[in-house]
């Protein structure tokens, strides 16, 4: 299985999307990039699933610098929720 996220946003004359540019282009003007593998830490990796997202913030939870996208921020968050709710249960038995 293989993502290239660079691919999921379209760039050049007559694209549509959030990283389209032309006339009236709104942002900063270039497709944001993404890591083209899950082993690649140097870049985010868009549209991660949990497994990856989880894998990708424990390798990386001492480098503070770069950027996590969308997916892992909010994969990496479910998590951190999931594993409160193991101390929770154990209190409330």
């Amino acid at each position: 299985m293989s993502y290239d996220a660079n691919n999921a946003y379209p760039a050049g004359p007559g694209a549509t999307g959030p990283g389209a540019m032309g006339p009236g282009a709104g942002g900063f003007g270039g497709q944001p990039r993404g890591a083209a593998s899950p082993e690649d830490l140097s870049l985010p990796l868009y549209g991660a699933s949990f497994g990856q997202a989880v894998k990708r913030f424990f390798k990386k939870y001492t480098h503070f610098s770069g950027r996590a996208s969308r997916s892992e921020f909010w994969w990496m968050a479910l998590f951190a929720f999931l594993v409160q709710l193991i101390p929770m249960k154990g209190v409330s038995i």
